[in-house]
């Protein structure tokens, strides 16, 4: 079912509603990078949005900017820039704030979250690469002092890269 957000009602008064549960799971899955497991934890999320808010606007509303605002604390806390992964220009509050329907808001959030898992296995990748130079350097030369910086000429990154490696 379709909710179009000019038939809700704000004067119907409700408790108000937070699907904590299935949003701690929405982003234990975006955090091993399970794009399966994301789209089932979304695909929860609507259907208890669906199933406990009915129509009130503001709730609805309220419930996906706290999602969303989960998303970017979950972003920065892996020490990843929100341009990485969205690019200079993109707003996700304006993103969301975009979509009238619900199934729209689901739609939106697939792709927020799928992006996320795309930018972080590229970065892994990107990693991998540097860190598998760093690890040959530091068996060639164990026996020497070393240091980061050296580390960091050695595979052709900065040192606030390496850091960031290790």
């Amino acid at each position: 079912s379709v909710l179009m957000f000019d038939e809700v009602k704000n004067d119907d008064v409700q408790e108000y509603f937070y699907p904590e549960k299935e949003v701690k799971h929405l982003i234990n899955c975006l955090s091993i990078g399970m794009k399966e497991g994301v789209n089932d934890a979304v695909k929860k999320l609507m259907e208890s949005v669906r199933s406990n808010v009915g129509r009130n606007y503001d709730n609805v509303m309220q419930i996906f900017y706290q999602v969303a605002g989960e998303i970017i604390k979950h972003v920065m806390d892996s020490k990843v820039s929100l341009n990485k992964v969205f690019g200079r220009r993109y707003n996700i509050y304006g993103g969301l704030a975009a979509n009238k329907t619900l199934d729209e808001i689901e739609v939106w959030l697939y792709g927020t979250c799928e992006r996320i898992i795309d930018c972080f296995a590229d970065m892994e990748m990107f990693n991998k690469k540097y860190l598998s130079k760093i690890i040959e350097y530091i068996h060639i030369n164990y026996h020497n002092d070393i240091d980061i910086n050296t580390l960091a000429e050695y595979a052709n990154i900065s040192y606030t890269h390496i850091r960031r490696i290790f």
